[in-house]
C-alpha cells in the first residue's frame, strides 16, 4: 500500500511540478518578447527552471499528498485499504471525500512533520559524530526532504492506523 502511494506521490508531484515550471518559463519567455533562442537564452531558461522547480514542487507536493491520501481510503491496494470510521458510531464511512479527510489530514501532516524533525535530528547527530561536519544545509535540501517525507509516510501509515481510533487497515 505504501509503495503504491509513494510512487503515485512521486510521479504526480514531479510531473505537475515540471509542467507548472515549464508554463512559468514559457510565461517569462513570452513576457520578454520571445527573444531569439541561442545558447545564452537556453542557459537562462535552464537557470530559471532550476530556480522555480524546487519552489513549485514544494507547493505541489503538499497538494499531491492530500490528493493521494484520499486515494488510499477509496481504493483497494494489494488486498488492503484504509477505512475511516465515524466518531460516535464507529461505522465505516463509504465514499470518502476531501471534506471527510480534513481532520485526518491535519493529524497525519503534523505527525509527518514531527517524524521528519526526528529524522533530521538523528541524521545531523550521526553526521556530526561520524563525519565531523556541523552544517545542516550541507546535506539538507528539497530532495532529502522528499525522501524523509516518503519515509515518514511509511511509518505514519502504520502508526496512525494503530493509534488513531478513526482509522483502521482492513482487507478488501
Amino acid at each position: 500500500m505504501w509503495l503504491r502511494w509513494a510512487i503515485r506521490v512521486t510521479i504526480g508531484s514531479l510531473l505537475f511540478a515540471g509542467l507548472f515550471t515549464f508554463f512559468a518559463i514559457l510565461f517569462i519567455y513570452v513576457m520578454q518578447e520571445m527573444p531569439e533562442l541561442n545558447e545564452q537564452i537556453y542557459k537562462a531558461l535552464g537557470d530559471i527552471f532550476k530556480f522555480y522547480f524546487p519552489i513549485i514542487w514544494s507547493v505541489l507536493l503538499l497538494i499531491t499528498l492530500f490528493r493521494e491520501l484520499k486515494n488510499i481510503f477509496n481504493r483497494c491496494i494489494n488486498g488492503y485499504k484504509l477505512e475511516l470510521l465515524r466518531c460516535k458510531t464507529q461505522e465505516v464511512v463509504m465514499g470518502i471525500g476531501y471534506r471527510d479527510l480534513l481532520r485526518v489530514w491535519r493529524k497525519w501532516l503534523m505527525f509527518n512533520v514531527w517524524l521528519i524533525a526526528v529524522f533530521v535530528i538523528f541524521v545531523q547527530v550521526a553526521i556530526t559524530l561520524f563525519v565531523g561536519s556541523k552544517s545542516l544545509f550541507s546535506w539538507f535540501d528539497i530532495y532529502t526532504l522528499f525522501g524523509a517525507i516518503l519515509l515518514s509516510g511509511y511509518l505514519s501509515l502504520f502508526i496512525m492506523s494503530s493509534k488513531c481510533k478513526n482509522i483502521k487497515i482492513s482487507r478488501c
